[in-house]
């Protein structure tokens, strides 16, 4: 008997991409319209994580 994937995940790894998981969960469910804001929400925090390590490492 093949194993599934889910079967495959650990419950650690599960505890630790919570939301990751819950995110994508919404997505398969949710209208185009949704997903595109979801994208654009993601490469905002992208962006915005990048622009703080810059500025962190212009800093040392």
């Amino acid at each position: 008997m093949e194993k599934s994937a889910s079967d495959n995940t650990s419950a650690r790894t599960l505890a630790d991409k919570p939301t990751r998981l819950a995110l994508a969960g919404s997505i398969i469910s949710s209208p185009r319209r949704q997903i595109f804001k979801f994208i654009k929400e993601i490469t905002a925090q992208k962006r915005l994580r990048r622009r703080k390590l810059l500025h962190l490492e212009d800093e040392k």
